[in-house]
């Protein structure tokens, strides 16, 4: 287990949340869980103590949503699932959220500039929210929307890996190369 002090100065680095978007809002909840898991009971016994201390990392309009939301449900009465909810909701509300990102996922494509990293983050974040996990069929779509260079290079050696990770680990090499060798 990790000492308090351990945990007590990576508390002090999570960031400011803005409730930019979607993805800031899963980056956030994914790492203030990671806290979760080694923080084991110690700072936070409960779901109100843990939601309690992260809306300290609120900036102004997050913070006042949650005020409303806190005011209306009562302190003390929400889950940390609620809270997750609400989260996403003050972004965006439920319906409309997931029409964005069924528009927004059919739309996708890698750009040029774009590596396979930041490309299929941007994809998952889009199938976290649509409840897409079916591993094959994220490895099809990854591999049907990379770019056209790279799709050709990974076919090109073979059949495409039959897992995202696969597809990611092949499509990392390439373009590994390419910045070190320069384009085929």
């Amino acid at each position: 287990m990790a000492s308090a002090s351990t945990l007590e100065s990576s508390r002090e680095q999570l960031p400011a949340y803005y409730a930019k978007d979607i993805q800031e809002a899963q980056d956030f909840i994914s790492k203030v869980e990671r806290r979760f898991r080694l923080d084991r009971g110690y700072y936070h016994p409960d779901d109100t103590s843990k939601i309690d201390y992260y809306v300290l990392v609120f900036e102004s309009k997050p913070y006042r949503q949650w005020s409303i939301f806190e005011a209306d449900t009562r302190v003390g009465n929400t889950t940390w699932d609620q809270f997750k909810a609400h989260l996403f909701d003050s972004i965006y509300d439920t319906t409309n959220r997931q029409l964005s990102a069924t528009i927004a996922y059919k739309k996708a494509r890698q750009r040029e500039d774009q590596t396979i990293d930041d490309f299929a983050a941007e994809l998952q974040t889009l199938e976290r929210e649509l409840g897409y996990t079916n591993d094959k069929i994220q490895a099809r779509t990854l591999f049907a929307k990379l770019r056209w260079e790279l799709r050709k290079e990974i076919s090109r050696r073979g059949s495409p890996p039959a897992t995202r990770r696969g597809i990611l680990n092949l499509a990392r090499s390439i373009e590994t190369a390419e910045r070190l060798f320069g384009p085929k």
